[in-house]
């Protein structure tokens, strides 16, 4: 499976290193810091000519089947999209989503069009810290949640 990773900040890095636990190996990655490039690539051997400061480029050029995105919000409705038009079968992206409705939608669209598998990073709600709370509110003890 070509596996290709757009961000290579915090989360990014984070999802690389998931990528490499799994044995999917990465074939390309984008970062518009060179540098953040580089470091990625020394560290998971990818080729220097498959380490890219445009992440459209990367879709375009090596047209990933899976496809992380771990880039700011307000660039993920045009790589989801492009991804999806360029042979993508799976697209995780980071959330948020996107910045307003109209994007969300056009991600969903593009997605189904192509039939490509579209999941958005939004494991927290199963972390304790959320969780606990969460029972905490809807126990009898607490008394119930009255208004927020």
């Amino acid at each position: 499976m070509i596996t290709a990773l757009i961000g290579l900040g915090r989360m990014g890095m984070r999802h690389a290193g998931v990528l490499e636990q799994c044995q999917l190996p990465i074939v390309a990655v984008s970062d518009i810091n060179r540098e953040a490039c580089d470091v990625a690539g020394n560290k998971y051997g990818i080729p220097e000519e498959r380490r890219f400061i445009s992440a459209i480029e990367l879709i375009d050029q090596i047209r990933p089947e899976f496809l992380i995105i771990a880039t700011t919000a307000p660039g993920h409705c045009e790589l989801v999209v492009r991804a999806a038009q360029n042979g993508a079968k799976m697209i995780l992206c980071e959330k948020p989503m996107a910045t307003n409705l109209r994007d969300c939608e056009a991600m969903i669209s593009a997605c189904n069009s192509a039939g490509v598998k579209l999941a958005i990073n939004h494991q927290m709600r199963f972390m304790e810290q959320y969780t606990f709370p969460k029972s905490m509110i809807e126990s009898e003890a607490f008394g119930g949640l009255a208004s927020v």
